[in-house]
């Protein structure tokens, strides 16, 4: 739309201009209400007070390949988000005023036709995306003022990079503000006024695409596209607690953008992406680049976008200041917490020296480039439409002594000497490899002096500005808050210079308080992806696996036990997967704590959701009632498995099965226990863990009942993989239920738990059917064990809920999963709907109320719909073989928990049968030993893993290793080896029957403790993969005993009985031995596997497979 012509004033082009942008604001609905008269100086508690709750979910939970996923999926409509983002933006103009303009209509329209396209195209399908005002826009009807009042309703269409993105399916939805002459570190014009930071009113959202840092800063947009030519990407993405990328110019095309001085060629602009998330930075280069502009824009150089990959260790260099400002405390705080991350992460750390480099000069060179006309164009455009000149503006163009208008010669030397200043800091970074071979890879460095500054007070460039000079590429990311507390002034400083001294006096901590803090990525000219694959080297470093959310409302690295939480002036080390913060040993970590007078300094991990109904917010009555349905399923679905153990020579004297038959059975069952869980785990995370529970017991009522009849090789090994197979779901599932309720420092009491369960139902099945077989004969042994899974069947039916949770949405109540294309209507329903749920205190923290479930809702058999994954969940868990620490916890597993007493298991009934004469009965009465080693090995292991959790994160600063619980294998480093050659000793001299029954007991000790040390370990290495890497541990495990069970028999009549289990006792004591090792290089092994963790996690989070 023009602006007509009889428009002469400049007040009254404004007021027209103004008018327009309201008019698009006025067509949002439905209306915002709940947003107060005064607004409060942090904005960000604004959202809970006035969006419903359905708009919150989409427009704070979702990463950005989480959102593209569910757009091109179909789970949600392209309307339903667009209409999110559009509230949302139009929250965050009401109280930043962000934007110059909402496309409500265009939007609506655009996210009407993409739904109805018969299939989803483009890689940005159905994504909201906002974009600075200077740089135009699609459509038929657009102008761009650049904000010059001279320019207002100028015509003005779309650019080259936002043709590429409307090509791949983006939906574009708001315009946003920019300064003056597009030339300030800060966001005012006389257009459309000053913009403020959604973190604190007081300050500026940086500039000059301040309009977007608010914007996203306020997650009113997920992704924005801004420009940069002395910062003006990464500092509002700094000040605003965002991600923003600057790549190399002529990466990404500006054909099409408006400003002042088209054509200037003394130093160049660039595009790029300011987002809530990491990836979207990767995303917004691969879609832009690989649209080939440069078929259409010949000035492009780059020509294909290659994802970078280190091969070794970074070297990181970090610039503490830039010889001329030095940076404010938080920014230092800032510097030194992230470069100690990268030294504990295996990084080389060395410091960049600015000084000898002379950044002083750089400013002196740039401003010069800026204005090659001193400011004419731009001073004219303003005296045009009588336009007052804004305090920055005078900065920039009156207050640089170089700027003047240039000849041609002059600008020529100006050139000559950027060039050969670029010349210079290309020949000292490449003098960075002197010392050991290896370059510098990038330039850890501030993006500012300090964080967001108060307005009218950003007059110093620097931090930004010479990269620009350089075109180095440089990603900004978030790091932390400013604290009063922690970020002191130093009152001893003496100011180096005037800047420096603008700089010092201008900082009072309590001004700056929860401003964001960010640091910035530096790279080589060209380097732009080795950048970006830095930056994930590095958060990941910080102990950031996926995409790090960067709304500041929501808790930021002080606030995280997994995310080098406390924050001192000693910086932090950075996490490895497997280590956390468990104990906050000075109480400053905003993190939920454990209850409890002894317990009040342990950090709960995970961090339970806000949702009373999260198993982990359960009562403490609930979840044992929740533990005793996982135990009851454990031990009736474990008996069967060893029930014929004491019966062996009655079935064999009634059957045609020999001895090997039935070792050849128990070796095929175990194979389908492990291999069977796969397909279990896989049902039971895609469509509910409880209704496999059920379906497992009955189905193994049935299969047991029909054992007896199975008399001949072929039906008895056919009904034992039907015994694995269907009850396979206790080799893992039953472990992941536990982690799904209990809590980090918990879960080796309740693991122990299911061990001792575990352990004993393998102990005390042959001493039951002893007695059974007695007294009833040999078939009510299996027929008794078909009644004991009907038991457990009633038992976990009326009892068991189903622990599922995706505990994605931290902030907010899940909606149904089934998403609807939101109108007006339904919107307003929506709103009336959420109005009813949640009643919110004040417009800063609203306190939702969360439903509860019934007690027929906690019977249901159907679980949550989710998205079809079956396919991805069978096959994660192989991934687990390639985790060496994972792979030994399988091992020690196996070995401890059926080899050694397998080989045993395999031949103590026919010992005790034919060597001492014992009847069943007798046999049974032996077994008691078993039961009671697993009772002390369960209280041990309980007891003993509890405290080793606790007290060796105490007295390891706080940090809990993974590898602390290794330590419970050193009883087995005792009783494995005594108890193996004792057993051959009794059996080949014919020692006391005592002598036998005992080593039954001390492998029963250790094989119930060996439970909860390997699998713990397993989950503690790799938590966010836990239940894949527990179906790994099982699928070793049960291979193991397939394995012994196939090949004890004819090894004992090849060599004897004192022979083998002296073997067997020598290699466990070397195999538990090996705890030692592993406890020490562990760790190591851990760093080594972060960066293919990491990368596995984000997959497995894309597929919603992360437990």
């Amino acid at each position: 739309m023009s602006c007509p012509s009889e428009l002469k004033s400049c007040e009254e082009k404004v007021q027209w201009a103004q008018s327009k942008r309201d008019a698009s604001l006025a067509k949002v609905e439905p209306k915002l209400e709940g947003i107060p008269a005064e607004l409060p100086l942090n904005s960000q508690g604004l959202p809970k007070a006035v969006l419903t709750e359905r708009e919150i979910e989409i427009t704070e939970t979702y990463s950005i390949t989480e959102l593209l996923s569910a757009l091109s999926s179909r789970r949600i409509s392209v309307e339903e988000v667009t209409r999110a983002f559009l509230r949302r933006a139009a929250l965050a103009h009401a109280a930043t005023n962000c934007l110059t303009e909402l496309l409500w209509d265009e939007a609506i329209a655009r996210a009407k036709y993409l739904d109805a396209l018969p299939e989803p195209k483009g890689a940005l399908f159905g994504l909201p995306i906002s974009t600075k005002e200077h740089q135009g826009m699609v459509g038929p009807d657009v102008s761009t003022s650049a904000s010059y009042v001279a320019w207002i309703g100028k015509k003005h269409g779309s650019n080259l990079l936002y043709d590429t993105f409307w090509d791949e399916g983006c939906v574009f939805f708001a315009r946003t503000n920019q300064p003056q002459a597009i030339m300030h570190l800060e966001t005012e014009s006389v257009v459309y006024g000053r913009t403020v930071n959604p973190y604190n009113r007081n300050l500026t959202p940086g500039g000059s695409s301040g309009g977007e840092s608010a914007l996203v800063g306020m997650r009113g947009s997920i992704l924005g596209v801004g420009s940069d030519i002395g910062g003006s990407i990464r500092c509002p993405s700094a000040h605003a607690g965002i991600y923003g990328f600057k790549p190399t110019t002529k990466t990404i095309s500006t054909y099409g953008s408006r400003s002042a001085m088209a054509g200037r060629d003394t130093i160049w602009g660039s595009a790029g992406p300011m987002c809530v998330d990491r990836d979207a930075l990767e995303i917004f280069m691969k879609v832009a680049v690989a649209a080939k502009p440069w078929l259409l824009d010949p000035s492009i150089t780059v020509k294909e976008w290659v994802p970078y990959q280190f091969t070794k260790p970074l070297k990181v260099a970090i610039q503490w200041w830039d010889g001329v400002v030095q940076p404010h405390p938080p920014m230092t705080r800032a510097l030194r917490e992230v470069a100690e991350a990268c030294r504990k992460a295996g990084m080389t750390v060395v410091d960049w020296d600015c000084e000898k480099l002379d950044h002083k000069k750089a400013w002196n060179i740039l401003t010069g480039l800026y204005w090659p006309d001193g400011g004419k164009e731009v001073l004219d455009l303003l005296e045009e439409a009588g336009e007052p000149i804004l305090p920055l503006t005078k900065f920039i163009l009156h207050d640089q002594g170089r700027l003047k208008s240039l000849t041609c010669h002059e600008q020529w030397q100006l050139c000559a000497e950027r060039d050969d200043y670029r010349t210079m800091y290309a020949r000292a970074w490449t003098d960075t490899a002197k010392d050991d071979g290896q370059e510098v890879d990038v330039i850890i460095c501030p993006p500012n002096f300090g964080a967001a500054t108060p307005h009218d007070q950003s007059r110093y460039w620097a931090y930004t500005a010479q990269w620009n000079l350089l075109d180095y590429p440089a990603a900004v990311f978030p790091v932390t808050t400013v604290d009063p507390v922690k970020d002191v002034k130093d009152a001893a400083y003496v100011p180096k210079n005037e800047d420096d001294k603008f700089v010092y006096d201008m900082y009072t901590p309590e001004t700056f308080k929860d401003a964001p803090v960010s640091l910035q990525i530096v790279g080589r000219r060209q380097h732009d992806a080795k950048v970006l694959a830095a930056l994930v080297e590095i958060e990941r470093a910080l102990g950031r696996p996926l995409s790090f959310l960067t709304s500041l409302a929501e808790p930021l690295i002080h606030k995280s036990p997994i995310m080098s939480p406390k924050e001192t002036t000693e910086a932090e080390p950075s996490f490895p997967p497997g280590t956390v913060r468990l104990i906050d040993m000075d109480g400053s970590l905003s993190a939920s704590h454990a209850e409890g007078e002894k317990e009040k300094d342990i950090i709960l991990v995970p961090q339970p959701s806000e949702d009373p109904e999260d198993p982990l917010n359960w009562s403490y009555k609930r979840k044992i009632l929740a533990t005793s349905c996982v135990i009851m399923y454990t031990f009736m679905i474990a008996i069967p498995s060893s029930a014929v153990y004491s019966v062996v020579t009655p079935i064999r004297q009634h059957t045609s099965l020999s001895l090997q038959d039935i070792n050849n059975g128990t070796g095929i069952m175990f194979l389908f226990y492990g291999w069977g869980c796969v397909f279990w785990q896989a049902v039971a995370l895609q469509w509910g863990k409880r209704p496999v529970y059920l379906f497992s017991c009955l189905a193994n009522v049935v299969v047991l009942a029909t054992a007896p009849m199975c008399t001949t090789t072929g039906p008895y090994l056919a009904n034992r993989i039907l015994l694995g197979f269907f009850g396979s779901p206790v080799e893992s599932l039953t472990e992941i239920s536990i982690t799904d309720i209990w809590y980090t420092h918990e879960r080796a009491k309740y693991l122990a738990w299911y061990g001792w369960a575990l352990a004993c139902s393998g102990k005390l099945a042959p001493m039951l059917s002893g007695f059974i077989n007695a007294g009833m004969g040999w078939k009510w042994t299996l027929w008794w064990c078909s009644i004991f899974n009907a038991i457990a069947f009633i038992y976990c039916f009326f009892l068991m809920e189903e622990t599922n949770y995706d505990r994605k949405h931290r902030a907010h109540p899940e909606t149904s999963a089934e998403a609807k294309p939101q109108t007006p209507e339904t919107s307003e329903d929506k709103k009336v709907d959420a109005k009813s749920e949640v009643e919110p205190t004040d417009y800063e923290s609203g306190e939702v109320q969360w439903s509860k479930k019934s007690y027929w809702d906690k019977l249901s058999i159907k679980d949550k719909k989710r998205p079809n994954r079956f396919l991805d969940i069978i096959i994660a868990p192989f991934k687990g073989f390639t985790y060496m620490p994972v792979v030994y916890a399988g091992f020690m597993y196996g070995a401890n928990s059926l080899v050694w007493t397998g080989v045993q298991n395999a031949t103590i009934g026919t010992v005790y049968t034919l060597q001492y004469g014992f009847n069943t009965a007798g046999v049974a009465g032996g077994y008691a030993a078993g039961i009671i080693g697993t009772i002390i090995g369960g209280y041990y292991c309980g007891k003993v893993g509890h405290l080793l959790t606790v007290k060796m994160a105490r007295r390891n600063g706080g940090i809990a290793e993974a590898e602390h619980t290794l330590y419970l294998f050193i009883a087995g480093v005792v009783l494995v080896p005594f108890g193996l050659i004792l057993y051959g000793l009794g059996v080949h001299y014919h020692l006391h029957w005592f002598a036998l029954v005992f080593t039954q007991a001390l492998l029963s000790v250790n094989s119930s403790l060996c439970v909860a040390a390997s699998l713990n370990y397993a989950i503690s290495s790799y938590p966010e993969l836990s239940g894949q890497m527990v179906t790994t541990c099982v699928l070793i495990r049960n291979t193991l005993s397939f394995a012994i069970n196939f090949g004890i028999t004819p090894w004992l009549q090849s060599s004897g009985y004192l022979r083998v289990y002296c073997i067997m006792g020598g290699i466990g004591l070397v195999w538990n031995s090996s705890c030692l090792l592993m406890a020490k290089y562990g760790r190591s092994i851990r760093v080594r596997s972060a960066a293919r963790y990491w990368r596995d996690v984000d997959y497995a989070k894309s597929k919603g497979l992360s437990h």
